[in-house]
């Protein structure tokens, strides 16, 4: 039986959080979601996912904000960030923010499994876009 990383779900928009919810639930266990950034830190730090899937722009406190302190607090969660901007500057900042994935959320039905083994892996994945 194969073990399945365990998820925090962290956007905003209730559609887009429902899309990414069906694409992770295939392969693994979401063990929290949160629509702001302040919930994300917190579930992060009590729950201890194997990984946190933050989308870049949360009210509240900002993906990369939240990404920063998760990093701060619980290093051993690796991060991936999902977004809309395409612009290269989204992608570097998330990186230096902590995170060791970054996926467009147009390509994330496609990407997002590859980026999860990757990370999970101690890879880095970067949207080709």
């Amino acid at each position: 039986m194969q073990i399945r990383p365990r998820v925090l779900l962290a956007e905003d928009d209730l559609i887009i959080r429902y899309t990414l919810r069906r694409i992770l639930e295939k392969s693994c266990e979401i063990v929290a979601e949160a629509a702001d950034g302040r919930k994300t830190v917190e579930l992060a730090h009590e729950l201890k996912p194997d990984l946190a899937l933050l989308d870049i722009s949360l009210p509240g406190q900002s993906g990369l904000d939240a990404a920063r302190e998760i990093r701060a607090l619980t290093p051993e969660i690796r991060i991936i960030m999902v977004s809309n901007y395409s612009d290269p500057f989204y992608a570097d900042e998330a990186f230096l923010a902590g995170a060791s994935g970054f996926v467009m959320k147009d390509s994330a039905i496609f990407e997002l499994p590859q980026a999860i083994v990757d990370v999970l892996g101690g890879k880095s994945y970067r949207s080709e876009r």
